[in-house]
């Protein structure tokens, strides 16, 4: 017999099934790949740059003011009131018309008044007469001095009755002290009025007075004859124009404020006394303030933040406000004019990142293919 050596030996061969299976598995995995080389387009890139919305730094006109709120009054005004005691007799005038200085008002009962009056007279009558003769005696030396200036004094006492007697008659007519408009009476003909009784109310309406008080930080601001603005929630929409005229010696110890007072044209006549009024006080004008959009400021605490642009990239700026009005305000420091600022979609910027604007929408309403970069 011959031996072989152990190389030599022939290995047994795989089954055919198993050959098979392998190459099964192999082209199994492959498939996946070759699909997705074939079928799939590649994704295209995200565009760079958070989409923004800019503004522009901008030159305009701002107003330092100083606001408050008042209330308006008649330029003159009184309460009507008797000074004696009497019975109305006579009215002249109606209520809510106008009327002249001097024109009648009130009529009391002045019966006793003439009485009076005509008695004083002729006890004046009576002592001129006596004082006549009284000089004349003594001239002659027929009576001493002492006589004679007996009857000069009562001369002077019955001139003093005729006067009295006459303003006390006088008071018994109330006359309009200005011209103005009459309010709404409270007494009739026949009502018997008492001294200090109110019966009706005359005001000047062609101007009217503004009061109202600012703070004690405003003192160096207020000068009179300063222009301001008025509104009045009776005239929405509508302001007025008028002028400081007078301002307190004192600041107020409890409020530390100071009162002022104003005067506005009223020649229209629609202004009405008690109306609540919004001030406006222009202290300073300044034609070249730089202006932003209120919405692009971001605070924190007492700091304000812009986020300008250059270089298509947001970089984060501290400006120093001033004034603000309605949508916009000024900015003191940290900007210049015609700077491009980060107006919308600010919570998605952090200091520089690149920011991009939105190109127009093409004609189906879809945005268009590439974005503007800023």
């Amino acid at each position: 017999m011959i031996l072989l050596p152990p190389l030599a030996r022939a290995r047994p061969s795989l089954p055919s099934w198993a050959i098979l299976l392998a190459c099964a598995a192999l082209v199994g995995c492959d498939a996946p790949d070759a699909k997705a080389s074939r079928g799939s387009p590649v994704a295209p890139a995200a565009a760079a740059g958070t989409l923004v919305e800019l503004g522009e730094v901008r030159v305009g006109t701002m107003q330092r003011i100083w606001s408050a709120v008042g209330s308006l009054r008649a330029d003159e005004s009184v309460i009507v009131r008797p000074e004696i005691t009497g019975r109305i007799v006579e009215l002249g005038f109606e209520e809510g018309q106008r009327v002249a200085r001097g024109d009648l008002l009130f009529a009391l009962d002045a019966s006793v008044f003439d009485a009076e009056l005509a008695q004083a007279k002729a006890n004046l009558a009576l002592a001129t007469r006596n004082a006549s003769r009284a000089e004349e005696l003594f001239g002659r030396e027929l009576i001493p001095s002492a006589e004679r200036d007996a009857t000069t004094a009562a001369l002077n006492v019955a001139k003093a009755a005729v006067a009295l007697a006459e303003a006390q008659a006088a008071k018994a007519v109330i006359r309009a002290p200005f011209d103005g408009r009459m309010g709404l009476r409270s007494a009739a003909v026949g009502d018997y009025v008492t001294p200090g009784q109110d019966l009706v109310s005359i005001e000047n309406l062609d101007r009217m007075k503004l009061e109202f008080r600012l703070p004690e930080l405003a003192l160096s601001d207020v000068a009179e004859g300063q222009p301001l603005e008025v509104t009045l929630d009776a005239y929405p929409g509508q302001t007025f124009s008028g002028a400081v005229y007078a301002i307190d010696s004192r600041v107020a110890d409890d409020t530390r404020s100071i009162a002022a007072r104003a005067r506005l044209d009223n020649a229209d006549g629609r202004l009405r006394p008690g109306l609540f009024a919004r001030i406006n006080l222009v202290v300073e004008t300044r034609n070249d303030a730089l202006l932003v959009p209120e919405q692009a400021i971001i605070m924190r605490g007492e700091r304000a933040f812009v986020f300008a642009v250059q270089d298509g990239k947001a970089m984060e700026r501290e400006v120093m406000l001033g004034q603000r009005r309605k949508g916009e305000a000024e900015v003191m420091s940290g900007l210049e004019a015609g700077q491009e600022i980060v107006v919308s979609g600010i919570q998605q910027v952090s200091n520089g990142s690149s920011v991009r604007t939105a190109a127009p929408a093409d004609r189906n309403g879809q945005p268009a293919a590439n974005d503007k970069l800023s």
